[in-house]
């Protein structure tokens, strides 16, 4: 009997250590359960205001209303750029075929509207048209995409034109969207001015590498083939809500954006300047006429080593690293806006100053 005691006891003990090795490995496993439904939920809820948020931001985008709050702003520009920009060269009364350009301005004008702009763009044969008054000497070419043309400014506000008015001197801007540097240079060749001009101020973007490395004419078909497709781009309820859905993907990853801008170094202009040194040695009018190239890019993000000064190897050829910030480009499309082509007008009159 005592041995069968005895047995019970160490049956009961080993019984009562496993009920108490289960008490004790519950709380672990409820913690744990628990903390991971409490992140479940702050994500639910994370995604459900940043959703909402996302909807708020682009309502008030759609009506003009445009917010500089982050990270409202950022919601705004994620929609902005997933659904509701208009592109210039993407309407077919602003722009027609060219066999070695793809597509050029049309002559006339165009209407060209965003929720923080609306605009007419007049071109001619020259290029857009400013208001001319007197002007002696030679003139300056203008080359560059988007922000040289005045993407969302009136004909009188490009940096060409407030340059024209104030130095007296003839300014051609022949910069169109989207071009990048090889075909900026085309154009200038087919235009018919590089017998009135000694100056060319090339404005550069940091997308115009990827153009630069790939650009070449092609065949006329080809060419028409590819610019038939600009105006073929999918419609429809589906694509949109993809268009949209893609917006809110940015905006519920702003938060780990934000991080990477902050810590994220400025780009390096070194492999840009290769790529436009082999550009330019494909042109060699340019050895007889002055070069002054500067850039913007979008939000004002800076290079962080463009030289600022002569070049090392031709001696006709200058860069100027232009003192423009984030206040200078509109909140939410990130081209220079009326005050912002006023400063780089005033800054390039003082570069030609200097470099003449």
């Amino acid at each position: 009997m005592k041995q069968e005691n005895e047995m019970k006891g160490i049956v009961g003990s080993e019984r009562c250590t496993k009920v108490g090795y289960q008490l004790e490995t519950m709380p672990l496993k409820k913690s744990g359960s628990r903390y991971l439904g409490y992140a479940l939920i702050a994500i639910i809820m994370y995604g459900t205001l940043a959703s909402l948020v996302y909807g708020g931001a682009a309502f008030l985008l759609v009506k003009g209303v445009v917010v500089g709050i982050a990270p409202v702003q950022s919601f705004q520009r994620n929609f902005y750029f997933s659904s509701l920009m208009n592109v210039w060269q993407g309407h077919a009364e602003c722009v027609e075929f060219d066999e070695v350009l793809i597509y050029k301005p049309k002559i006339g004008q165009c209407h060209f509207a965003n929720p923080e702009f609306d605009t007419t763009l007049t071109f001619d044969k020259e290029g857009r048209i400013a208001p001319v008054r007197s002007s002696s000497g030679e003139g300056i070419a203008v080359l560059g995409d988007s922000h040289a043309m005045g993407w969302g400014v009136g004909d009188n506000e490009t940096f060409s034109a407030v340059w024209q008015r104030e130095s007296g001197r003839r300014v051609y801007n022949l910069a169109v969207a989207s071009y990048g540097t090889r075909r900026e240079l085309l154009r200038l060749e087919a235009s018919g001015l590089l017998d009135k001009v000694d100056t060319i101020v090339i404005q550069y973007c940091d997308n115009d590498l990827s153009e630069n490395l790939i650009f070449r004419p092609v065949d006329g078909a080809t060419a028409r083939s590819q610019f038939d497709g600009m105006f073929s781009r999918r419609s429809g309820g589906l694509i949109y809500m993809s268009s949209v859905l893609e917006g809110i993907g940015r905006s519920l990853g702003e938060p780990l954006i934000a991080i990477k801008r902050s810590v994220q170094a400025n780009p390096d202009f070194a492999p840009h300047y290769e790529q436009i040194i082999q550009v330019f040695a494909d042109f060699p009018v340019l050895s007889k006429k002055r070069v002054i190239v500067f850039y913007s890019n979008t939000y004002g993000r800076r290079f962080a080593n463009f030289p600022n000064g002569s070049d090392r190897h031709s001696p006709n050829l200058f860069f100027a690293d232009l003192s423009l910030t984030s206040t200078d480009y509109f909140l939410v499309d990130g081209h220079l806006t009326k005050s912002g082509h006023s400063t780089v007008g005033k800054q390039l009159r003082a570069v030609i100053e200097r470099v003449s």
